[in-house]
């Protein structure tokens, strides 16, 4: 283990006098956001449309197989949408079969966004946390089981059936956050 420190300068001018900011950053710390994208990311300006009055798989996409390795490691799921008409429709984003996240979309000229974090426990459990606008939602749960990270593990973006309705994808967002290796 590494725990080399590296020193940095910071110099700031105020009113004419120099201000000298001394910090310690350990090696390996990202002063930047770490999230770097997954290859599942998909990205679309025309997106990807569900068929009204139908329950279906609106888009999948593969995450690679030990995209999270180790205890530490997180992965941020993000989907962007809208619904077709302003009548409620039940969008859910499963990782290998698991429900991870689910959003009511209801505004058809407002684009809507489901997030949820998954926190690698170990080959086959992850923690769960769903945001959503009030806080944390339903199906954030701990040591979830059914997930296969040494495997491919397919997201899906899922839509119930609503009469003359439908949602459009227009963004999956794949983000890992890898556990820093020292």
């Amino acid at each position: 283990m590494n725990n080399k420190w590296y020193r940095t300068a910071i110099v700031v001018l105020t009113l004419g006098l120099v201000v000298g900011v001394i910090s310690y950053i350990p090696k390996g710390y990202y002063p930047v956001n770490p999230f770097h994208s997954c290859s599942a990311t998909y990205v679309s300006g025309t997106g990807t449309a569900g068929t009204a009055n139908t329950a279906q798989t609106i888009i999948t996409r593969s995450m690679p197989a030990n995209t999270l390795r180790q205890n530490g490691d997180r992965v941020r799921i993000r989907v962007y949408l809208f619904s077709a008409v302003a009548a409620s429709i039940t969008v859910t984003v499963k990782v290998n079969g698991v429900s991870v996240a689910a959003f009511g979309v209801t505004t058809p000229s407002v684009p809507d966004v489901i997030e949820c974090y998954l926190h690698y426990i170990d080959a086959t459990h992850a923690n769960i946390l769903e945001n959503e606008i009030t806080g944390l939602g339903a199906l954030s749960a701990v040591n979830v089981a059914g997930f296969a990270f040494t495997s491919n593990q397919n997201i899906t973006i899922e839509q119930t059936a609503v009469v003359n309705n439908f949602a459009t994808v227009y963004g999956v967002f794949v983000d890992v956050l890898p556990k820093f290796a020292q």
